[in-house]
């Protein structure tokens, strides 16, 4: 199971949990605390040496399968009539 898939399910039910606060500087660290360990997890692998700033940048970070914390993460029931 892929590293984004297995931690996929805990963000989204955090994110739906505090769907209700103002938490958008949670969500900001948040996502900027998954993107450094995955980041570090991805230079680990590949038997190199410091945090892979320059070689995992963000932008390779989302296009390799890393979710970004947006209001579309964000799941409301529908209401039943």
């Amino acid at each position: 199971m892929a590293f984004t898939e297995q931690i996929k399910p805990v963000v989204l039910g955090w994110v739906n949990y505090f769907k209700h606060t103002n938490a958008s500087e949670a969500f900001r660290k948040l996502q900027s605390f998954i993107n450094n360990r995955f980041r570090r997890y991805l230079t680990h692998r590949s038997k190199g040496r410091g945090f892979g700033w320059k070689r995992y940048p963000n932008s390779k970070l989302y296009t390799m399968g890393m979710f970004y914390i947006d209001s579309g993460m964000i799941k409301y029931p529908e209401r039943l009539a």
